[in-house]
């Protein structure tokens, strides 16, 4: 409401190199799953790998009522 800002939702169904990517201007949130890859406005750039991307500029936290696990494997 007055503000300024967008959120994005991305599906990019280019050969082999499939991702979603659910992204907020503000603090540069963003989620991406699939292929990473460099973009901007219309932009496809270089790939940067696979797997999930979780990143702001801003703060973060991860909560879990029964526990969380996070692992390598």
């Amino acid at each position: 409401f007055g503000g300024t800002g967008y959120n994005q939702l991305l599906f990019d169904e280019t050969d082999a190199q499939g991702r979603v990517q659910l992204k907020c201007s503000h603090a540069a949130s963003e989620l991406t799953l699939g292929h990473l890859i460099h973009s901007a406005d219309n932009y496809r750039g270089s790939f940067r790998g696979t797997g999930a991307e979780l990143r702001t500029d801003d703060y973060g936290a991860v909560r879990a009522g029964g526990g969380l696990l996070v692992s390598s494997y």
